[in-house]
Protein backbone atom coordinates (compact mmCIF):
# COMPACT_ATOMS: atom_id res chain seq x y z
CA UNK A 1 0.00 0.00 0.00
CA UNK A 2 0.98 4.03 -0.75
CA UNK A 3 0.75 6.92 0.77
CA UNK A 4 -1.93 7.79 -1.63
CA UNK A 5 -4.04 4.66 -0.40
CA UNK A 6 -3.66 6.23 3.08
CA UNK A 7 -4.95 9.65 1.99
CA UNK A 8 -7.71 8.03 0.10
CA UNK A 9 -9.14 6.24 3.71
CA UNK A 10 -8.96 9.95 5.02
CA UNK A 11 -11.13 11.18 2.22
CA UNK A 12 -13.40 8.54 2.75
CA UNK A 13 -13.51 9.03 6.57
CA UNK A 14 -14.18 13.06 5.64
CA UNK A 15 -16.89 12.20 2.84
CA UNK A 16 -18.42 9.78 5.79
CA UNK A 17 -18.78 12.72 8.45
CA UNK A 18 -20.00 14.78 5.78
CA UNK A 19 -22.85 13.13 4.42
CA UNK A 20 -24.12 12.12 7.91
CA UNK A 21 -27.61 13.82 9.01
CA UNK A 22 -25.79 14.90 11.92
CA UNK A 23 -22.92 16.02 11.06
CA UNK A 24 -22.27 19.10 13.28
CA UNK A 25 -23.26 16.71 16.77
CA UNK A 26 -20.71 14.09 15.46
CA UNK A 27 -17.82 16.14 14.48
CA UNK A 28 -18.54 17.69 18.06
CA UNK A 29 -18.65 14.06 19.59
CA UNK A 30 -15.72 13.20 17.65
CA UNK A 31 -13.67 16.83 19.10
CA UNK A 32 -14.72 16.22 22.48
CA UNK A 33 -13.41 12.03 22.34
CA UNK A 34 -9.60 13.21 21.08
CA UNK A 35 -9.95 16.21 23.28
CA UNK A 36 -6.95 14.87 25.50
CA UNK A 37 -5.00 14.00 22.07
CA UNK A 38 -5.92 17.55 20.38
CA UNK A 39 -3.73 18.87 23.72
CA UNK A 40 -4.77 22.35 23.37
CA UNK A 41 -7.82 24.71 23.81
CA UNK A 42 -7.38 27.21 21.51
CA UNK A 43 -7.03 24.52 18.45
CA UNK A 44 -9.94 22.46 19.91
CA UNK A 45 -12.48 25.37 19.53
CA UNK A 46 -10.45 26.04 15.67
CA UNK A 47 -11.51 22.52 14.54
CA UNK A 48 -14.92 22.68 12.57
CA UNK A 49 -14.58 19.67 10.33
CA UNK A 50 -13.36 16.25 10.51
CA UNK A 51 -10.54 17.06 7.62
CA UNK A 52 -9.14 19.54 10.76
CA UNK A 53 -9.72 17.39 13.42
CA UNK A 54 -7.51 14.64 11.14
CA UNK A 55 -4.68 17.18 10.52
CA UNK A 56 -4.66 18.06 13.87
CA UNK A 57 -4.65 14.42 14.93
CA UNK A 58 -1.87 14.02 12.19
CA UNK A 59 0.44 16.76 13.91
CA UNK A 60 0.14 15.33 16.64
CA UNK A 61 1.92 12.19 15.31
CA UNK A 62 -1.21 10.30 16.44
CA UNK A 63 -2.78 9.62 12.87
CA UNK A 64 -0.17 8.84 9.93
CA UNK A 65 0.02 6.41 7.50
CA UNK A 66 1.35 3.56 10.00
CA UNK A 67 -1.00 4.12 12.54
CA UNK A 68 -5.02 4.57 11.53
CA UNK A 69 -6.29 3.26 14.19
CA UNK A 70 -8.36 6.56 15.02
CA UNK A 71 -9.65 6.35 11.76
CA UNK A 72 -11.24 3.33 12.55
CA UNK A 73 -12.61 4.52 15.68
CA UNK A 74 -14.36 7.44 14.06
CA UNK A 75 -15.54 5.13 10.89
CA UNK A 76 -17.11 2.90 13.41
CA UNK A 77 -19.48 5.85 14.25
CA UNK A 78 -21.09 5.91 10.92
CA UNK A 79 -23.83 4.78 10.10
CA UNK A 80 -22.50 3.11 6.67
CA UNK A 81 -19.47 2.02 8.39
CA UNK A 82 -19.07 -1.81 7.20
CA UNK A 83 -17.56 -1.28 3.60
CA UNK A 84 -15.03 1.68 5.28
CA UNK A 85 -14.10 -0.88 8.16
CA UNK A 86 -13.48 -3.65 5.60
CA UNK A 87 -11.32 -1.39 3.49
CA UNK A 88 -9.16 0.14 6.96
CA UNK A 89 -8.81 -3.68 7.92
CA UNK A 90 -7.35 -4.25 4.41
CA UNK A 91 -4.95 -1.00 4.50
CA UNK A 92 -4.18 -2.67 8.20
CA UNK A 93 -3.11 -5.90 6.94
CA UNK A 94 -1.69 -5.00 3.68
CA UNK A 95 0.61 -1.78 4.52
CA UNK A 96 4.49 -1.71 5.24
CA UNK A 97 5.42 0.49 7.63
CA UNK A 98 7.96 3.36 6.78
CA UNK A 99 10.62 2.12 9.06
CA UNK A 100 10.55 -1.50 8.10
CA UNK A 101 10.85 -0.29 3.96
CA UNK A 102 14.14 1.55 5.80
CA UNK A 103 15.57 -0.92 7.08
CA UNK A 104 15.30 -3.20 4.24
CA UNK A 105 16.36 -0.01 1.87
CA UNK A 106 19.36 1.16 3.78
CA UNK A 107 20.59 -2.32 5.79
CA UNK A 108 24.56 -0.39 5.47
CA UNK A 109 23.31 2.61 7.62
CA UNK A 110 24.85 2.56 11.03
CA UNK A 111 22.50 3.75 13.65
CA UNK A 112 23.13 7.60 14.74
CA UNK A 113 25.21 7.91 17.70
CA UNK A 114 22.58 10.43 19.31
CA UNK A 115 19.46 12.55 18.58
CA UNK A 116 21.54 16.02 19.08
CA UNK A 117 24.60 14.77 16.72
CA UNK A 118 21.91 13.48 14.15
CA UNK A 119 20.40 16.97 14.12
CA UNK A 120 23.42 19.11 14.84
CA UNK A 121 24.90 17.29 11.05
CA UNK A 122 22.19 18.51 9.00
CA UNK A 123 20.73 21.37 10.68
CA UNK A 124 23.61 23.83 12.03
CA UNK A 125 22.55 25.57 15.16
CA UNK A 126 21.28 29.51 15.12
CA UNK A 127 24.06 31.44 16.73
CA UNK A 128 22.02 34.81 16.15
CA UNK A 129 18.41 34.92 15.96
CA UNK A 130 15.95 37.92 15.44
CA UNK A 131 13.90 38.97 18.00
CA UNK A 132 10.58 37.93 16.20
CA UNK A 133 12.14 34.64 15.16
CA UNK A 134 12.57 33.77 18.66
CA UNK A 135 9.03 35.32 19.96
CA UNK A 136 7.41 33.20 17.47
CA UNK A 137 8.94 30.34 18.13
CA UNK A 138 8.36 31.03 22.06
CA UNK A 139 4.89 31.46 21.12
CA UNK A 140 4.30 28.43 19.23
CA UNK A 141 5.35 26.58 22.26
CA UNK A 142 3.42 28.31 24.60
CA UNK A 143 0.44 27.69 22.98
CA UNK A 144 0.96 24.29 22.25
CA UNK A 145 2.29 22.63 24.78
CA UNK A 146 -0.56 22.40 27.03
CA UNK A 147 -0.36 19.41 29.88
CA UNK A 148 2.80 18.54 29.09
CA UNK A 149 4.94 21.59 30.11
CA UNK A 150 6.20 20.03 33.16
CA UNK A 151 7.40 17.44 31.21
CA UNK A 152 9.42 20.39 29.33
CA UNK A 153 10.74 22.23 32.47
CA UNK A 154 12.08 18.57 33.45
CA UNK A 155 14.13 18.12 30.31
CA UNK A 156 14.87 21.88 30.76
CA UNK A 157 16.82 21.21 33.70
CA UNK A 158 14.23 22.82 35.44
CA UNK A 159 13.81 22.08 39.41
CA UNK A 160 10.94 19.52 40.58
CA UNK A 161 10.32 22.03 43.64
CA UNK A 162 10.48 25.22 41.31
CA UNK A 163 7.99 23.51 38.88
CA UNK A 164 5.58 23.07 41.75
CA UNK A 165 5.98 26.74 42.59
CA UNK A 166 5.14 27.16 39.11
CA UNK A 167 2.17 25.25 38.95
CA UNK A 168 0.62 27.10 42.09
CA UNK A 169 1.86 30.50 40.68
CA UNK A 170 0.43 30.78 37.29
CA UNK A 171 -3.17 29.30 36.48
CA UNK A 172 -2.69 28.46 32.60
CA UNK A 173 -0.52 25.98 31.05
CA UNK A 174 0.25 29.05 28.79
CA UNK A 175 1.95 31.12 31.42
CA UNK A 176 3.09 28.55 33.08
CA UNK A 177 4.98 27.66 29.87
CA UNK A 178 6.17 30.95 29.12
CA UNK A 179 7.44 31.32 32.91
CA UNK A 180 9.55 27.73 32.21
CA UNK A 181 10.71 29.69 28.81
CA UNK A 182 11.86 32.56 30.49
CA UNK A 183 13.60 30.83 33.80
CA UNK A 184 15.23 28.66 31.40
CA UNK A 185 16.57 31.48 28.77
CA UNK A 186 17.66 33.60 31.71
CA UNK A 187 19.77 30.77 33.50
CA UNK A 188 20.09 27.47 31.51
CA UNK A 189 20.42 28.29 28.20
CA UNK A 190 23.56 27.94 26.44
CA UNK A 191 23.89 31.08 23.88
CA UNK A 192 25.35 28.33 21.12
CA UNK A 193 23.23 25.42 21.87
CA UNK A 194 19.45 27.00 23.47
CA UNK A 195 17.69 26.41 19.66
CA UNK A 196 19.24 22.65 20.29
CA UNK A 197 18.58 21.98 23.59
CA UNK A 198 15.39 23.32 22.99
CA UNK A 199 13.96 20.99 20.33
CA UNK A 200 15.96 18.30 22.07
CA UNK A 201 13.50 18.63 25.40
CA UNK A 202 10.13 18.94 23.05
CA UNK A 203 10.71 15.63 21.91
CA UNK A 204 12.03 14.28 25.14
CA UNK A 205 8.37 15.61 26.35
CA UNK A 206 6.89 13.86 23.36
CA UNK A 207 6.14 16.46 21.56
CA UNK A 208 7.67 16.05 18.35
CA UNK A 209 5.28 18.13 16.36
CA UNK A 210 6.27 21.18 17.89
CA UNK A 211 10.29 20.35 17.69
CA UNK A 212 8.69 20.50 14.50
CA UNK A 213 7.42 23.33 13.88
CA UNK A 214 10.03 25.13 15.65
CA UNK A 215 12.50 24.46 13.70
CA UNK A 216 10.44 25.33 10.81
CA UNK A 217 10.19 28.76 11.96
CA UNK A 218 14.00 28.83 12.52
CA UNK A 219 14.64 28.48 8.49
CA UNK A 220 12.08 31.38 8.43
CA UNK A 221 13.14 34.93 6.78
CA UNK A 222 11.91 36.64 9.73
Amino acid sequence: MTLTDYCELKQKIVIGVGESDKHGQLVSMLKNLFKDEINSPRRFEQIKTIGQLIEILEIRDIVSEDNVTILKHIAERLTNREQLLDRIKHYETTHIPKTNLSYYAQPSIPEPVSNETSFLSTNPLPTTMSARKKERIYARITEGIGINWKDLARNLGIRECRIDELNIEYPTAISKATKVLEEYETTRADPQRWFLVLCTALEKSRRRDLSRMIREIETMNL
